[in-house]
């Protein structure tokens, strides 16, 4: 198969697939209650990525914070809530 010919049957099949993604496009935008539950769908995936990003975010700093030694003022009032929690009792100073 000669070169021209590949170009012309890879143009042939560019062309298709931009019409078929045109229709796909197409019959979205008539389609309100299909376009509003995509839009639902990809925004609640956003958001539980999102979540589950900056939880895992979290995790790491507070073990890079630990294995650091603690943040010293912050550690310490921490540390003061952490064990009035666990008796019961407001903590002095709060």
């Amino acid at each position: 198969m000669a070169k021209s010919e590949k170009n012309r049957q890879l143009d042939a099949a560019t062309a298709v697939a931009g019409k078929v993604s045109l229709n796909e496009f197409v019959e979205l935008l008539n389609s309100p209650k299909r376009l509003a539950w995509l839009n639902f769908y990809t925004g609640f995936i956003r958001g539980v990525a999102s979540v589950i990003g900056v939880a895992i975010a979290i995790v790491l700093l507070g073990l890079a914070v630990t294995y650091l030694g603690g943040i010293p003022l912050i550690g310490e009032f921490i540390q003061k809530v952490g064990q009035a929690a666990s008796q019961g009792v407001p903590p002095s100073g709060v």
